[in-house]
């Protein structure tokens, strides 16, 4: 095996682990080997041999953290994306009832077929979630928690809106 001499086996491959991590999918492992490496030149810094590399650890380590977020963002984004999709159609057909005539402005425009597509919406889009894996939903689950949070916090002593 061909290494640099006096630079740790663990900074290398963070190094370039971080070069490939810049497409997103080897982060998370660019983020574990990237800390494995600083530890282990950090260990060696008081040996009769120090060990060196700390800028492409760091490097790995930096793409790692940046990769994995954005792998992180795209699982919430996908899974709170479609709730949000599934609450505006299970709306619609909420929205639309005759009971509802009274308590909502009239509908500026109508959909094609009545509630046919919004029933399809909600079909599909719970078979899209079905798919989900575990983290994707959990992460989904979690920001939408988050949102809510948020929006309570933020709505906190507003005024109530007046009725339309």
């Amino acid at each position: 095996m061909l290494l640099p001499v006096g630079r740790s086996g663990w900074a290398i491959a963070a190094g370039y682990l971080g070069l490939f991590g810049l497409v997103v999918f080897p982060a998370p492992l660019a983020l574990v080997v990237s800390i494995i490496a600083i530890r282990d030149i950090r260990k060696s810094k008081g040996s009769a041999n120090p060990k060196h590399g700390m800028g492409r650890a760091v490097f790995g380590l930096v793409v790692g953290i940046a990769g994995t977020a954005i792998l992180l963002l795209a699982a919430v984004s996908a899974v709170a994306r479609l709730v949000v999709y599934l609450s505006a159609c299970g709306a619609t057909l909420r929205l639309r009832r005759a009971d509802m005539a009274t308590r909502v402005a009239p509908a500026n425009f109508t959909v094609p077929l009545g509630p046919v597509i919004p029933v399809i919406a909600i079909l599909i889009s719970s078979s899209i979630l079905a798919g989900a894996t575990a983290q994707q939903l959990l992460s989904g689950v979690a920001a939408l928690a988050v949102g809510g949070v948020l929006y309570a916090i933020a709505t906190r002593g507003a005024a109530p809106r007046p009725a339309a």
